[in-house]
């Protein structure tokens, strides 16, 4: 008995999108179809060349190792059992990571995601309205003893030593409008006996076309280690809405292995954010980039 391997489109049952999936024909001319046990009209059939039935069922032929039409079992009749055993659960795997992989974020889900999303209306954490109001600043507690702020919240040195910041990462440096110059020299007076104060800065504007994701990891090695120092991080730009925000979001995901619509929730929960479009789908982009890492690794 000789048999030959072959690839196959399928639209597979229950609505299912196609895939490409393994296709094992038997070149036995004296294999006959056996019509009565052949399944239900709502599943699909195998198809061998010696079944008079035209469409393949990969889930009847990977989960029973038979032809739902065939008298012979697929699997005990093969000349070579250990080597179809090792090719059905490498496919099994194929098959099953192709339906995870389908499921791709986008740019556009995020931005449904952000839009239906709602932000409580609540002050912070140890701060009346009054003293906010005071202070003139727009900071909130995103995730455990982690900011998202605006330019005036990164500027006020005794701000930041009432809420107890130890580390601010600047998402908008530089002098241009709409990015905020402060710098090392800046917080040099920050340190003192009980912490030393760590900055960092990205020169970005609030553009779509902007490339934060080469930042991405950078911002969650530097928000990581402020946090793991037992210390307070401060997250700015401009506004502290996209910039600022969408490095937040790429620290959730990859330290916190978050998924990007988990990650905007939680932000949302504490934060009124707004991403622009070209930072989400970088952000869709560096969810399916983790995916795929989480799935093969």
């Amino acid at each position: 008995m000789s048999w030959r391997y072959a690839f196959y489109n399928c639209a597979l049952v229950e609505g299912r999108h196609a895939k490409q999936l393994p296709h094992f024909q038997c070149t036995d001319d004296k294999w006959e179809c056996n019509k009565e046990n052949s399944p239900t009209p709502t599943h699909n059939l195998c198809e061998y060349s010696c079944c008079a039935q035209a469409n393949p069922c990969p889930n009847n032929l990977f989960s029973s190792g038979a032809c739902g039409g065939c008298k012979r079992n697929f699997w005990n009749e093969s000349p070579n059992p250990a080597l179809d055993v090792f090719v059905r659960n490498a496919y099994l795997t194929h098959y099953r990571n192709n339906d995870k992989m389908a499921e791709q974020t986008t740019g556009r889900q995020l931005q449904r995601i952000l839009h239906y999303s709602v932000t409580p209306c609540r002050p912070m954490l140890g701060l009346r309205r009054s003293e906010c109001a005071l202070y003139d600043v727009d900071c909130d507690e995103v995730y455990p003893r982690l900011y998202i702020g605006d330019a005036n919240s990164a500027k006020n040195k005794q701000y930041l030593r009432l809420i107890g910041v130890t580390h601010v990462l600047n998402t908008a440096e530089g002098t241009r409008f709409g990015q905020v110059d402060t710098g090392h020299s800046y917080y040099r007076d920050m340190s003192g006996i009980r912490c030393t104060f760590r900055y960092m800065g990205f020169p970005m504007i609030d553009q779509p076309t902007t490339d934060i994701s080469r930042y991405f990891y950078i911002a969650s090695k530097f928000i990581e280690n402020g946090i793991n120092s037992g210390g307070k991080v401060l997250v700015h730009c401009m506004m502290g809405m996209s910039r600022s925000a969408t490095c937040v979001l790429a620290y959730l995901m990859i330290a916190r292995k978050m998924t990007a619509a988990e990650a905007i929730r939680t932000v949302r929960m504490h934060r009124d954010i707004r991403p622009n479009e070209g930072f989400l789908q970088q952000l869709a982009d560096l969810d399916n980039e983790l995916k795929r890492d989480r799935l093969y690794y």
